[in-house]
């Protein structure tokens, strides 16, 4: 009986041997597959400019402004048609989605506000108010206020005639 005892205990401390020898780096690299040493090097792997030619400041400024919409969380169906309004009106994407309020960029980001709701109705004023980097409620007067200039279907239940004559009356008491 003290014999089948020892035994077992060998074979037990043999197995403690196994499974430490197994996950040693002596182990690891005593399993290891041999490397394959190649007789001739490859060359490193040339990549292609995607330029043809040097990209002049507008480009890559439009290409930065791109970026920064696609980091603000915007898609890619909707940066396309930003980026097709923004390449109507010459104006650069960035500035679509900026605080400036020149006339040209107003009605650039306008359209573009109205064509992306009007691609994804289901779209909140919430969400096109976190690409745009503007107010939930200036979105839904932007794309209100195109609507009603170019004799669009209505998309937003925002009435601006309303809020014209609410603002009149403000003045007109102040």
């Amino acid at each position: 009986m003290g014999t089948a005892r020892q035994n077992s205990s060998v074979g037990e401390f043999h197995m403690g041997i196994m499974y430490a020898f197994q996950a040693t780096e002596r182990g690891i690299q005593a399993r290891a597959v041999p490397s394959v040493t190649e007789e001739h090097p490859r060359p490193p792997i040339q990549m292609q400019s995607v330029w043809t030619t040097d990209p002049t400041p507008i480009v890559l400024q439009r290409a930065e402004g791109l970026r920064k919409l696609r980091r603000q969380g915007m898609p890619e169906w909707a940066v396309a048609i930003l980026a097709g309004v923004a390449d109507r009106h010459a104006i650069c994407p960035s500035d679509i989605a900026s605080k400036r309020r020149h006339r040209p960029i107003v009605d650039a980001r306008a359209e573009s506000a109205y064509l992306i709701k009007a691609a994804k109705p289901v779209l909140s004023s919430n969400i096109l108010g976190k690409w745009f980097g503007k107010d939930h409620t200036s979105l839904a007067h932007l794309i209100a206020r195109h609507q009603e200039q170019h004799g669009l279907p209505k998309l937003v239940g925002y009435d601006v005639s309303q809020v014209r004559i609410r603002m009149r009356n403000y003045w007109r008491a102040a």
